[in-house]
C-alpha cells in the first residue's frame, strides 16, 4: 500500500463562511501536497482543523503541520 489518503475537516463552528473554510482546506491540501514525498506512504491522515488556524500566515500553517505529522511519526524527526 502506497497510496496516502488525507481528510480535511473544518466544521462550521472554525467559521460560518465557506469561503474561508474552503480557502484553509485548499491551503492545507497544498502543503500535505508538497509535504507528500516525506510521509510515510500507505497513511490514511485525518485532519481536523481548530479556529486558530485562521490566524495563522502560510508559513505559520505548513510549520504547525510539520509539527502534527512529526508527532505522529508520519515523517521523519527534524533534523537541522
Amino acid at each position: 500500500p502506497t497510496a496516502l489518503r488525507c481528510a480535511i475537516v473544518i466544521a462550521t463552528s472554525v467559521t460560518k463562511r465557506a469561503t474561508l473554510r474552503n480557502t484553509l482546506r485548499r491551503r492545507l491540501r497544498e502543503h500535505v501536497r508538497l509535504l507528500f514525498p516525506m510521509i510515510r506512504k500507505g497513511s490514511d491522515i485525518g485532519l481536523f482543523v481548530r479556529p486558530e488556524a485562521l490566524k495563522l500566515t502560510r508559513k505559520q500553517l505548513r510549520a504547525t503541520l510539520e509539527v502534527v505529522l512529526r508527532r505522529s511519526e508520519l515523517l521523519p524527526p527534524y533534523t537541522p
